[in-house]
């Protein structure tokens, strides 16, 4: 209780730490509200597969979550650039803007068209949310304390997915699905609003002295790449083993990841569950998760590098396991309940690795 009381009343007496935090609240919650319009379309899958006036089915999802990819990877590309350019709170609000209104078509449209062009939006504004809290958190926070502002926005996709599941997959027990992805676009416009007056892009803007977010630039130290050109820094990346092995490893990441797209729609076929019950059901994808974002840093830095790498391919390893294991457990002749119950418990040590 003294930590905390300490820390509301420097809140009340300190303007730069009550800005700071301001500023930490906005990007949480405007993260968690970019990551709440994705979790809301999948876990709407099953209900939506069940709508007879949609026609829609496995094949025309998996086209759309195609397509969601696809918008997250040309985001990735663009929208870096754009933050650098527009700075991080114009490019952040813009995100949360079309991310709200592409998930609104999925509440007012119908068809594979509409439905994969407005997921390839939302997912391309969703991108923009981290080159855009890099570019805040540069001007906002000094250099040693990025780390563990870096370690509490990470939390927040996570506790907005268990939101998701558990809240609005409640929801979907008592109204429809176009339902459930409205209540999500709503409160993204509810956070947008809020985030107009508590994001703001620099000290200046509420009359502070811009000195915090110095890194030191006048003594850093000299780079490689600093008077390159892009082909030259391109190429460099190109040739560089370590830049590839990281690339690799973001990619096998991201399989495992796109898995959860799935989730929902598995356990209610496998395990016949309802569209409601299976999107809760997947909330162990998030608990897994959100325990790995919490306690993972303060287990790795005990660890030596070299029993990271072992730690960390072991806990890869066991990941395939668990997905292997979901896939051969309608074949070991289990009830369902028995099913479902390993199921969760697989799933929430898959995303120990996260």
């Amino acid at each position: 209780m003294g930590i905390l009381s300490n820390l509301v009343v420097r809140f009340r007496s300190d303007p730069r730490f009550r800005w700071e935090i301001l500023v930490l609240t906005g990007m949480y919650l405007g993260y968690a509200a970019l990551y709440m319009c994705r979790a809301a379309v999948v876990i709407s899958g099953p209900a939506m597969l069940d709508d007879p006036r949609l026609g829609f089915d496995k094949t025309a999802w998996g086209a759309m979550i195609g397509w969601g990819t696809a918008g997250t990877l040309i985001g990735k590309l663009a929208n870096g650039v754009l933050a650098d350019k527009l700075g991080g709170r114009r490019v952040f609000m813009i995100s949360l803007g079309f991310c709200m209104l592409a998930t609104g078509i999925f509440g007012t449209l119908s068809g594979v068209l509409y439905f994969s062009l407005a997921y390839f939006i939302a997912l391309f504004a969703k991108s923009a949310a981290w080159p855009s809290m890099a570019n805040l958190i540069s001007v906002w926070y000094p250099k040693k304390w990025r780390g563990r502002i870096w370690g509490i926005l990470s939390s927040s996709s996570r506790f907005s997915s268990l939101f998701t599941t558990l809240v609005l997959g409640s929801l979907l027990l008592a109204v429809s699905w176009r339902v459930v992805i409205a209540t999500s676009a709503v409160m993204t416009g509810g956070v947008l609003l809020l985030l107009f007056f508590i994001l703001k892009q620099s000290p200046a803007d509420v009359g502070l002295p811009v000195v915090a977010s110095s890194d030191g630039d006048s003594r850093k130290r000299p780079h490689p790449l600093d008077d390159a050109t892009l082909a030259e820094a391109l190429l460099s990346f190109v040739r560089s083993p370590r830049v590839w092995l990281i690339c690799i490893s973001i990619m096998c990441l991201t399989v495992l990841m796109e898995f959860q797209s799935f989730i929902p729609i598995y356990l209610k076929e496998t395990f016949g569950l309802t569209a409601g019950i299976a999107a809760i059901t997947s909330s162990a994808f998030p608990i897994g998760c959100l325990i790995s974002v919490l306690a993972g840093g303060f287990i790795f830095d005990l660890l030596s590098k070299k029993k990271r790498i072992f730690v960390l391919g072991g806990m890869m390893g066991f990941a395939v396991l668990c997905v292997a294991l979901l896939l051969a457990l309608p074949k070991l002749g289990l009830t369902g309940d028995t099913q479902s119950f390993i199921s969760l418990h697989r799933i929430r040590w898959r995303c120990l690795i996260d």
